[in-house]
């Protein structure tokens, strides 16, 4: 689609800018009193129903393997991994733990988990995403330290193969004032507390061991081969190719080389998701391709995938992975005529990803900046800073990416919804000019309301990081007449890299903050971790919603070198039902050694994007000034033969009825001379 036409429909004001340019509850034993299990994810070769008639083997905690993360709202969740002897599998006959009574506080029900791993930890914590039993008990059933916590586990019938790694941790649900103490030993139940209660907060001592037990009841039989497959998941959209998500690792046992068949066994939720195995029915050992086809019309969502393998000796096994179907998700180079840029259809541009983004005159890179919008709460926030998750935009289609040859320049446009604001529908594009004169790319950002109640007091900002040389010792200066900021090269104070707001509404920003991001920032990097909490969002809506330019003096920034980005806002503004709001945001490289004043550095750019019509005649940098010799010029065009107005014929539009004629001069005579 013509540019022209493109932008009329997103706006008339947007063409003067850029026109241009299942788990189940059973009882299990006298304290399990309530477990969760998935037994079709696990290779069962003899359900065990009843208790172990052989000698069970323990295994110790204590030996090096505690684990501990960070749950919400930031306690510790200690575990202990445990790995299955490599000469024999076995069922899970009982897990014990060991609780310290002084060391706890309230009246906390304790929750016990068992989970696989594939080396990470699970992808949330409470409980864990991987797990494959969870036993609730009430707090009138914790045997105290000396004695064990113990809860019977062989009535779900957990099959453990040679070398396995598992995982059994505790926690509860963290009432307030409620505690648990998890007992350390060495094996022998005598050595020190792991975690207690300090009076006022739990402290975890990061224990290498800890009094977690699990009891394992041994099988005689010997398995021919193991499954492994992954990742734990995958992502993909509806509709799309079919890609290869997954793999799956055939291992083989005792020398084992009969051939093993792979297929897909179950989806859950039942969808038509399909599942094809590269390479199939090879002998053992060998590993597969998994290529996964989601139909288009899938809902979002999480889904299981149980692969199946099948031994030419009929030993069948299986393993799960989840598939997350999501919306369209995706980015694309955006080239220039002196660098790139790197557009997404989730509000980011820019990425580490490509170490040439956006080499111009600096020595380095864009490193990461993203659109945001703060609405009534730090939620609403469109942002891959840092390579977070994708947070506050949804994709409605794909990324689209074009050439236009009528203005010789890149276009990647991106649709999508918020997830938090009803009704919100934003556009996205991000344009690359291909002329050699000009240093700068242009992003638009529309904010459209289709619903059919009004959206109040939002805030469009842009965060962008630019690494220029030595990123941590370069610093920040602003124009706010012209909300304008820019980052020096640390190693070269003529090198500049920056981001300006085109005066679209003739409005200054609502705040231009030099963010420091060792303080700022850094501090909060829990906000890439949805376990975490969001505080990095929190902290940039702060920045965003507060009015303020951030001014320091030069010397600050020399003096205290460091890590800053940049960050700008505009004023707020509603979306009533049917109206659009639209943001104009300039990126730039600039050597400041160009011989250009900054006013006339800013003409020009503007000048490009639609601003400063009527001043027709100057190509050079020293004639931005709106005289008689733009009448004269423009009267040569209309009617001789003069040339057209610079840089585009749009530009003596003076009257913004979309041609350029007689009613334009009249115009720019009545400016002029006659007051108009």
């Amino acid at each position: 689609m013509n540019l022209r036409v493109l932008f009329r429909h997103a706006g008339v004001l947007l063409l003067m800018a850029i026109l241009l340019v299942g788990y189940g509850e059973f009882a299990a034993g006298s304290q399990a009193l309530k477990g969760k299990k998935q037994s079709e994810s696990r290779e069962v070769a003899s359900i065990i129903q009843e208790p172990c008639d052989t000698t069970v083997e323990v295994l110790w905690g204590g030996h090096g393997l505690a684990q501990s993360w960070k749950q919400p709202p930031n306690y510790p969740f200690i575990n202990m991994a445990f790995q299955m002897p490599l000469d024999h599998g076995g069922s899970l006959e009982y897990v014990a733990v060991v609780l310290y009574e002084s060391g706890s506080s309230g009246t906390p029900d304790p929750d016990i988990y068992v989970w696989l791993s594939d080396g990470t930890f699970p992808l949330d914590s409470n409980p864990p995403s991987e797990a494959i039993a969870e036993f609730h008990l009430d707090y009138t059933d914790i045997l105290w330290f000396p004695d064990n916590t113990t809860v019977q586990a062989y009535p779900l019938g957990i099959v453990f193969e040679p070398g396995e790694l598992f995982h059994v941790g505790v926690s509860h649900a963290f009432e307030p004032g409620d505690t648990l103490a998890l007992m350390s030993d060495a094996g022998n139940l005598e050595s020190d507390r792991a975690s207690g209660w300090n009076g006022s907060a739990w402290e975890s001592y990061e224990p290498y061991e800890i009094g977690i037990h699990a009891a394992i009841c041994p099988f005689g039989w010997q398995p021919t081969y193991t499954m492994e497959c992954g990742p734990r998941v995958g992502f993909a959209t509806p509709g799309d190719p079919p890609s290869d998500l997954y793999y799956v690792h055939i291992r083989s046992i005792l020398g084992y080389d009969e051939t093993v068949t792979l297929s897909l066994l179950s989806v859950d939720p039942a969808a038509d998701i399909n599942a094809t195995f590269t390479p199939n029915g090879e002998p053992c050992p060998y590993s597969s391709d998994v290529t996964v086809a989601v139909d288009g019309e899938v809902p979002y969502g999480d889904y299981v995938l149980m692969f199946q393998a099948v031994g030419g000796d009929e030993q069948t096994k299986t393993c799960d992975v989840t598939l997350r179907v999501q919306p369209p998700y995706d980015e694309a180079e955006v080239d220039f005529y002196h660098g790139m840029q790197r557009g997404t259809n989730y509000g980011a541009v820019a990425s580490i990803e490509s170490a040439q983004n956006f080499l111009w005159y600096a020595n380095n890179y864009l490193f990461d900046g993203a659109f945001l919008i703060a609405g009534s709460d730090p939620d609403h926030m469109a942002l891959d800073v840092y390579d977070c998750e994708h947070w506050g935009w949804t994709p409605a289609e794909h990324m689209d990416v074009y050439y236009d040859s009528d203005y010789d320049a890149n276009i990647a446009y991106a649709n999508l919804f918020s997830e938090t604001i009803p009704g919100e529908h934003d556009s996205l594009f991000v344009v690359g000019i291909m002329q050699d004169c000009v240093d700068f790319s242009i992003k638009i950002n529309i904010h459209y309301n289709p619903g059919e109640t009004s959206i109040p007091q939002l805030y469009a900002g842009l965060f962008e990081d630019w690494d220029v040389g030595d990123h941590s010792g370069n610093w920040v200066e602003m124009d706010t007449i012209h909300n304008l900021m820019y980052l020096y090269d640390a190693a070269d104070s003529s090198i500049v890299m920056g981001s300006m707001n085109a005066p679209f509404y003739d409005h200054l920003m609502h705040s231009m903050i030099a963010v420091h991001i060792l303080r700022e920032i850094r501090p909060n990097e829990g906000f890439c971790d949805s376990v975490a909490g969001w505080y990095g969002l929190d902290s940039l809506f702060v920045l965003m919603t507060n009015p303020r330019p951030r001014y320091r003096p030069p010397n600050w920034f020399t003096s205290y070198p460091s890590d800053f980005a940049l960050l700008m806002a505009a004023p707020p503004f509603s979306l009533n039902p049917g109206e659009e709001h639209i943001e104009i945001w300039i990126d730039f490289g600039r050597n400041l050694d160009d011989g250009m004043t900054w006013q006339q550095w800013y003409h020009k750019v503007l000048k490009y994007v639609g601003f400063y019509r009527g001043d027709v005649d100057s190509p050079a940098p020293g004639g931005q000034v709106v005289d008689i010799s733009d009448v004269i010029y423009l009267t040569n065009y209309l009617f001789k033969t003069g040339l057209p107005p610079c840089p585009y014929p749009d530009q003596g539009d003076v009257n913004a009825d979309y041609q350029v004629d007689l009613g334009d001069l009249v115009y720019l005579i009545n400016y002029l001379y006659r007051g108009g």
